[in-house]
């Protein structure tokens, strides 16, 4: 009777040990995949290309010091976030293969023609670029109360922006941004809706292939921020402002751009009368052509609207 107890417990013993040591042969179910954060969308910040040049230039040309205040320098676009690529589609002008085939009629294109500086070709892929961003803009709007898309007539400020940013690399601070959009001439709307075609094509002609004086004149308006036929010095404030880093321990930081107001009127009052016409602004830009952007930047480089002017070849 011993005996047999001892054995039971014995076959007990050993297969117990084999069920463990096959527990521990047993690879582990593998684990879940972790989930993949979700990128965090970077926030667009606006900067703009400073005009370090342009005061390099006068602080040389001009009896006038630096300004007072040592901390505080022109930003440069190595200190500022580079804008986001925005989300909404159509936003980037993709090539031709993309855009919708439908043409202007016969009339519209040559009249057109006339007006701008753009060929048949070009104006044929301007007026594709533009139906795709409108369409864009239609199916990324929020639908209306009675759950239909609205009806969106032209490129809307939205969708200027992104392209402004977006293709011509137009990264200025959003007050000129709303300048640019503001000053872009929609007729009876008086400065108000969306950009229709004709508004679209003419107002591109002018930033990619504007005469001098067309240019210069866009730039003036841009900056003349009351519209009333002069950049004071308050619009100089509020425009150079914008285009300083303020350096920890600045007690007033004001104080420097105050200097260099003082500084590019000395340079651009050519009548001395304490503020700047588009008469003083010609014949400063005519002596010294880096002063055009003196305010910011509001025209595309030449490498950006070569490039887009390369998309705009349809092959026939």
């Amino acid at each position: 009777m011993a005996a047999s107890a001892i054995a039971l417990r014995g076959v007990r013993l050993f297969l117990t040990a084999g069920r463990a040591a096959a527990h521990r042969s047993a690879p582990p179910p593998p684990a879940p995949p972790a989930p993949k954060p979700k990128p965090k969308p970077k926030p667009i910040v606006f900067g703009s290309r400073p005009p370090q040049k342009v005061f390099d230039m006068l602080f040389k040309t001009t009896k006038f010091n630096k300004p007072r205040q040592p901390a505080l320098r022109l930003q440069t676009r190595a200190h500022r976030t580079r804008s986001v690529k925005s989300q909404a589609a159509g936003a980037r002008v993709a090539p031709h293969s993309a855009m919708p085939n439908r043409k202007l009629k016969e009339k519209h294109l040559e009249a057109l023609f006339k007006i701008t500086r753009f060929s048949k070709n070009e104006l044929e892929g301007l007026y594709s670029m533009y139906r795709r961003l409108v369409t864009a803009a239609q199916a990324a709007a929020p639908a209306t109360a009675i759950g239909h898309p609205p009806k969106i007539e032209g490129i809307d400020q939205s969708t200027f922006r992104d392209v402004m940013h977006n293709t011509f690399d137009l990264v200025t601070e959003e007050a000129i941004l709303e300048r640019v959009w503001i000053t872009w001439e929609r007729g009876a709307a008086g400065g108000e809706g969306a950009l229709r075609f004709e508004v679209w094509v003419r107002g591109l002609s002018v930033l990619l292939r504007g005469t001098k004086e067309e240019r210069l004149a866009h730039c003036f308006a841009v900056y003349d921020l009351n519209s009333d036929g002069f950049i004071t010095k308050d619009e100089m404030f509020v425009l150079l402002k914008n285009s300083l880093l303020k350096q920890p321990g600045d007690e007033d930081p004001d104080e420097g751009v105050r200097d260099l107001v003082e500084l590019v009127l000395r340079k651009m009052d050519i009548d001395n009368d304490g503020k700047v016409s588009l008469d003083d602004y010609r014949e400063a830009v005519a002596q010294e052509p880096l002063l055009l952007e003196a305010f910011g930047q509001c025209l595309p480089s030449k490498r950006h609207a070569a490039t887009f002017l390369k998309t705009l070849v349809i092959k026939t």
